[in-house]
């Protein structure tokens, strides 16, 4: 598991067919049809040091306290371009995460735009006419050195902010029951809104950042809440994101739902009555699981 104390890759380091196929569409190789042929030296690979060094110091992992006796691990759920980022820095403190000196949140930042940004065939391969083809060449790579991050940040008792859009619930799963092993409180703050907002917030990041967005993935993120919040230890809350009209750089929320996770002792979480809330939030009826729910899902939820 990515919590064993293993440190970061070397930057010649091969990946191995365990990051290359993992358990659900997060972590599988897509193939890529370039719309343009790259240069010769855009060769996905690991961070050097001196980027992982970079990525690491912008996602606060050296500067977030260290040697908490309860940590706690802050999961943002919610389909990818629905405002998770944007929203973590104003409901963070509403799980008990305190604030540095400099008013951000206490915290090791856990996400993959760190690396890309750091990242130097990222950055020119993003600004060529091939530019779809970064996200996906670069996906499996970029998620071994988020977890690398995560098992040190981890090991050292650091307060986790987890933004996650859970294509692989079962990798979720596993994490999640990982932390709580070390003595973590799992948190869950999940984000949602109907699938033609992200669609648009989706479109214009991608023209600006070259980070790849995939509209098919929203009913997988969408499915996973429900799951995820059953297995947690700590506090959850769902909200819907609401962006003011004629604004994009400020984003609103209402509370759809609040309270315990399922794995919290004494509570009777109910899955099937979460899945009711999102599913009118998003503008869509709810329904038992079907055939479009992964098998992972479908269990967890019966299970809860």
């Amino acid at each position: 598991f990515w919590l064993k104390g293993r440190r970061p890759p070397s930057p010649a380091g091969p990946v191995g067919m365990e990051e290359m196929s993992g358990l659900g569409p997060d972590d599988a190789p897509r193939v890529v049809r370039p719309s343009a042929p790259a240069p010769p030296d855009f060769v996905p690979r690991p961070l050097t040091p001196e980027e992982r060094e970079a990525a690491w110091r912008a996602a606060n992992v050296y500067n977030a306290s260290s040697g908490h006796t309860e940590p706690l691990a802050l999961w943002i759920l919610g389909p990818s371009a629905v405002g998770k980022s944007t929203l973590t820095a104003r409901l963070g403190v509403e799980f008990d995460i305190p604030l540095d000196v400099e008013g951000q949140l206490d915290a090791a930042i856990v996400d993959g735009e760190f690396m890309r940004d750091a990242h130097d065939v990222w950055q020119r391969w993003v600004k060529t006419p091939d530019w779809r083809s970064a996200y996906p060449a670069l996906k499996s790579l970029i998620n071994k050195e988020k977890d690398a991050m995560c098992t040190e940040a981890a090991s050292l008792r650091k307060h986790l902010v987890i933004p996650q859009t859970l294509l692989n619930l079962e990798k979720g799963l596993t994490e999640v029951e990982e932390l709580a092993w070390q003595g973590y409180t799992n948190h869950v703050l999940a984000v949602v809104a109907p699938l033609e907002d992200c669609q648009r917030r989706g479109r214009c990041r991608e023209t600006a950042t070259g980070k790849r967005y995939e509209p098919r993935e929203f009913e997988l993120s969408i499915l996973a809440i429900p799951p995820m919040i059953a297995n947690c230890n700590g506090r959850y809350q769902v909200v819907q994101a609401l962006e003011p009209e004629g604004c994009t750089d400020h984003m609103d929320f209402r509370v759809l739902a609040r309270g315990h996770g399922g794995a919290c002792p004494g509570t009777e979480f109910d899955a099937e009555d979460l899945r009711a809330v999102i599913d009118a939030a998003i503008g869509r009826d709810g329904g038992a699981a079907g055939p479009s729910t992964p098998p992972a899902a479908a269990a967890a939820v019966a299970a809860a």
